[in-house]
């Protein structure tokens, strides 16, 4: 066996090696998942999140093994990885080690001072989009007032975890499409540096408003560091899915310059690219276009991965669509754009799932100052506001209170990946959940494998 992905040192450190108990029976971890392609023959412990590589006979020994005695597994050469525990007795109880994982994880985070760390701010939930997958529809379109962003300025100077220190605290603008109300982001950036507080910022936007006079005052007044632009892939599927209120000015074309304003300007962009059945088929014009597009400064800054509609991952098709993704990936290879590729998979012990899951250090503003903790339900989550602090503490603390673990997770190999809250208190659903990961890890792990020396890779044994 060969190491070609180190796993997470403190996990490993809380988990500590296994001591041979000699009169134990053995069998494979819930968390060893086993994967195996022409003759590459690999696993992966999802708890620490390290990869490594096996003979073919290695392979065969663990994916056959049921209850075995020690002596066997030292015949195999695979003591190591009951150290390392791939292997474990049939009494460890792996579900109490997670949770000791996690709760020491969570006590070893760094975290603020009493306030908060983060905001994420919807100064309006308006849009020149109107995409067909939208959560937003049917909802009224709110714009923040001068009046409410300044109380805003307020609260944040009140609330600032980092309030006499040099830190910088992070803000997300987040829509609606965020752009469209320019004129209120730049208010409240111009109110918090008048008052002192240090702040970096991202967006996530369409992209469609931005030009190169606005793409400075981002970086100037904003401090804008980071934008996560949504696409729909190619040209032709693009126009259709956004279906912009004014066609003839934002558009797929618009956008791809806008991109390429972001990069030359130094700002890191993130393309998340929307897929479903229907359109990834056709991605090849899209990643085509980006390197027509891109200047070679552009190239350094721009990156893209494949993200699964909501309705798509909700639904049984989900396995077919995550292989199609995957050869989209091998097609970016193999098109000479792979410097673009970000591949969204957790490479380290998931502690907590999204904004949602970290109420102690984050807070989501909409438009008329009420609070949420979840910007995909903001009708059904408002528990306070700005003005008033928090106005419905049940509802408050039920939010805040940690997940319990749903039964069929506790035996989830990718649970270490996932979190218990994305299944119970999550609203995207994921049908074939523990299927749709287990795609997504084997195509990693052979990345894993491409992207290392596996003749030179680490050898324990």
């Amino acid at each position: 066996m060969k190491i070609i992905k180190k796993g997470t040192s403190s996990v490993e450190g809380i988990i500590g090696k296994n001591s041979f108990p000699q009169d134990a029976s053995y069998r494979l971890s819930n968390f060893c998942f086993l994967h195996s392609k022409d003759d590459i023959y690999l696993a992966k412990l999802t708890l620490t999140s390290e990869v490594i590589s096996l003979t073919k006979e290695e392979y065969s020994f663990l994916s056959e093994m049921k209850s075995v005695r020690l002596d066997d597994i030292e015949k195999a050469g695979l003591t190591e990885l009951v150290k390392k525990r791939y292997i474990v007795e049939e009494s460890y109880d792996e579900f109490v080690r997670y949770q000791d994982v996690l709760s020491i994880t969570k006590v070893m985070q760094k975290k603020p001072r009493k306030g908060y760390a983060k905001y994420t701010i919807l100064p309006t939930t308006g849009c020149n989009a109107r995409c067909f997958y939208c959560f937003e529809q049917g909802m009224v379109a709110q714009t923040m007032s001068d009046e409410t962003a300044d109380r805003l300025v307020d609260y944040i100077c009140e609330t600032n975890a980092y309030n006499g220190t040099d830190k910088e605290i992070h803000i997300d603008w987040f829509g609606g499409e965020p752009t469209a109300s320019r004129s209120i982001v730049t208010r409240i950036c111009k109110g918090l540096s008048d008052r002192g507080v240090k702040f970096r910022s991202g967006i996530v936007t369409n992209g469609s408003l931005i030009t190169p006079e606005y793409v400075e005052k981002m970086k100037s007044v904003w401090n804008l560091k980071k934008v996560q632009l949504s696409i729909d892939g190619s040209r032709d599927d693009y126009n259709v899915r956004k279906a912009y209120v004014n066609p003839a000015l934002h558009n797929y074309d618009t956008v791809l310059k806008a991109i390429g304003y972001l990069a030359d300007a130094d700002i890191r962009v993130v393309l998340r690219c929307n897929v479903d059945i229907e359109n990834i088929d056709r991605i090849d014009d899209l990643i085509l276009d980006l390197k027509r597009e891109l200047t070679d400064k552009g190239r350094k800054t721009v990156r893209l991965y494949f993200a699964p509609l909501h309705q798509s991952m909700a639904g049984d098709g989900i396995e077919v669509l995550m292989r199609k993704i995957n050869k989209a990936y091998d097609r970016m290879e193999e098109l000479g754009a792979g410097e673009l590729i970000s591949f969204p998979i957790s490479n380290t012990f998931k502690v907590n799932f999204c904004m949602a899951d970290t109420m102690d250090t984050n807070v989501i503003i909409m438009p008329d100052g009420s609070f949420n903790n979840c910007e995909n339900l903001p009708d059904n989550h408002c528990w306070g506001n700005i003005f008033d602090g928090v106005t419905d503490p049940e509802l408050y603390d039920r939010l805040k209170r940690p997940t319990e673990t749903d039964e069929e997770c506790r035996h989830c190999t990718f649970l270490p990946e996932c979190t218990s809250y994305r299944k119970t208190s999550c609203p995207v659903t994921i049908s074939h959940c523990a299927r749709y990961e287990a795609i997504r890890n084997e195509y990693a792990m052979i990345r894993n494998y491409n992207s290392s020396d596996a003749e030179e890779g680490e050898d324990p044994c």
